[in-house]
């Protein structure tokens, strides 16, 4: 006969549920980096991106194995959170410009 004193095993996560470690917490850090050098203009670079989010080139590496991945992050989450139309403004190109750009460059 089994015995019944064993302890009750804990409930699996749901995926991404919860999830607060350090990993999650560095990504985090390097996707919003990421972003903001998307927002702002910057290089999306890793070395750009570590930079930003305070970690060294190393640890970005980890996350984004090049550059591309960086613009990959930097995007994805745009689809279904996209920056505020209220940032951007056409430039004379047709080109959109983060609004802080165009107030910098005495635009406004």
């Amino acid at each position: 006969m089994p015995s019944t004193n064993r302890p009750a095993e804990a409930p699996a996560k749901a995926s991404g549920a919860g999830v607060s470690g350090p990993r999650e917490r560095t990504r985090r850090a390097l996707v919003a980096a990421a972003q903001e050098q998307l927002r702002t203009g910057g290089a999306l670079t890793v070395p750009a991106v570590a930079a930003a989010a305070g970690v060294s080139r190393a640890t970005a590496y980890r996350y984004f194995p090049n550059n591309q991945s960086v613009v990959l992050n930097a995007t994805i989450p745009l689809g279904n959170d996209p920056l505020p139309a209220a940032d951007w403004t056409a430039a004379a190109g047709g080109e959109p410009v983060h609004r802080g750009e165009c107030e910098a460059l005495g635009l406004t």
